[in-house]
């Protein structure tokens, strides 16, 4: 049996449903969809992605331009991709979140527990004090207890009171309501709003480093965001507004060249540690267009590139060191997102951290886009990965209408090809 077989099977299932990521970064907004079967994902069937100058650090500054920008991608998932979206999960970042750490009880007057009385306790360990600016978002159980005893899957247990240990992600009120915004004005409903950070640290980290203790270091363009975890809970989190534009940004002035020319050179000729074998000589250049780049220019590229990730790299540990956060030689570290592609950047993180460092990618278990397994789709695929499966799959009716699959397939490469050149 062939995959495109095996996924028409898989949609002929009652217990199949589809589901819209939308992630919302700096310089591009992706729409991404999702199967999930038996409530857990399955495949990406693909994505679709527009520019956008609408966003800048993360933050939604211009909700005219997202706006128009995000509807364009719900034409394209309906007339490329073959599927009509109306909801979508859609991922936020900002560097002024929060984490806070609750305990909450419920009794339990049945004494057979189950989803119900879970989601009353994860209510419950809402209750903290909040400022009138945030809200929250998340409610992560550390763990449970069922009449005191700890336990990771309460349900199903016998007890009279069940007990959580949670963190509880908060994120400025004005964040939301811009993302409820530009999706209303674009025509989508806002399913589920999801912590960026956190959905891509998933999408690249095993049950087993989270485990034993992980840095994910997710790129992007305009912000770069570290999570941490250690026996398979989120102890760290930040949000830098830095990112690969911040590179780009100081090769345009270096160069004295436009920032569309330097961000070619980045991805031409970028590394993250300067180390040339050749004999550089004033003589050897490429014709780039416009701007012709000098075999010691080259060089310096490489130089501004090494100076400006290791300024990134060490503000990291110093906001680490701020928090009183401190690792150990056990920590590994992930790097993901689009400017961990440059190549040499696993090398000098693991040399500055002295730390075992791997690029990470989605680990996608089926499908036909290929493409999707890169590190500049870990925040795409983490929001499907994290979403509320239960809420989708009780869902009635569909959201999401597959159109004629042939065409679809016909279509891929087209949409693959648009990624090629993004580091986001």
């Amino acid at each position: 049996m062939n995959e495109y077989q095996e996924n028409d099977q898989l949609e002929t299932q009652e217990n199949t449903d589809f589901v819209a990521s939308l992630d919302i970064g700096t310089d591009k907004i992706s729409l991404s969809i999702g199967k999930f079967y038996n409530g857990e994902f399955h495949t990406l069937l693909g994505s679709v992605t527009e520019k956008t100058k609408g966003v800048d650090k993360g933050k939604i500054i211009n909700v005219e331009l997202v706006s128009r920008d995000i509807f364009s991608l719900k034409t394209e998932a309906e007339e490329i991709l073959g599927y009509e979206v109306n909801e979508v999960v859609v991922g936020i970042s900002d560097m002024e979140h929060s984490l806070h750490h609750n305990h909450a009880m419920v009794p339990v007057p049945e004494r057979q527990i189950n989803r119900r009385h879970l989601i009353a306790v994860n209510n419950a360990a809402k209750a903290i004090p909040l400022k009138a600016s945030e809200q929250i978002i998340h409610v992560l159980p550390e763990s449970y207890l069922v009449d005191g005893s700890e336990t990771s899957s309460p349900v199903g247990h016998t007890g009279v009171r069940l007990d959580v240990n949670a963190t509880i992600i908060t994120v400025p009120s004005s964040s939301i309501e811009k993302v409820k915004q530009v999706c209303a004005n674009s025509g989508l409903l806002v399913r589920e709003i999801i912590f960026s950070p956190l959905a891509s640290s998933m999408a690249v980290t095993s049950n087993r480093e989270r485990y034993l203790g992980t840095i994910v270091i997710d790129m992007g363009a305009g912000t770069t965001d570290v999570v941490i975890y250690r026996n398979s809970k989120l102890q760290y989190c930040d949000v830098l507004q830095i990112g690969g534009n911040f590179i780009t940004n100081d090769l345009a002035e270096g160069l004295h060249c436009l920032q569309e020319e330097a961000e070619d050179f980045k991805l031409r000729f970028g590394k993250a540690t300067s180390f040339f074998e050749e004999e550089l000589t004033r003589e050897d250049f490429e014709d780039t267009g416009e701007f012709v780049i000098w075999q010691d220019q080259k060089q310096m590229i490489v130089d501004i590139i090494e100076a400006r990730v290791t300024e990134l790299l060490e503000l990291i540990f110093n906001n680490m060191k701020k928090s009183d956060y401190s690792v150990d030689d056990s920590y590994k570290i992930v790097l993901t997102g689009g400017t961990a592609l440059l190549p040499r950047m696993k090398e000098l993180t693991s040399e500055i951290y002295g730390l075992e460092t791997k690029i990470g990618a989605p680990d996608i278990p089926h499908g036909v886009f290929d493409s999707s397994k890169g590190p500049i789709y870990s925040t795409a695929v983490g929001l499907l990965m994290t979403t509320d499966k239960w809420d989708y799959t009780t869902s009635s009716p569909k959201q999401l209408h597959p159109q004629n699959k042939d065409e679809n397939k016909q279509m891929f490469q087209k949409v693959i090809s648009w990624f090629g050149g993004f580091f986001d």
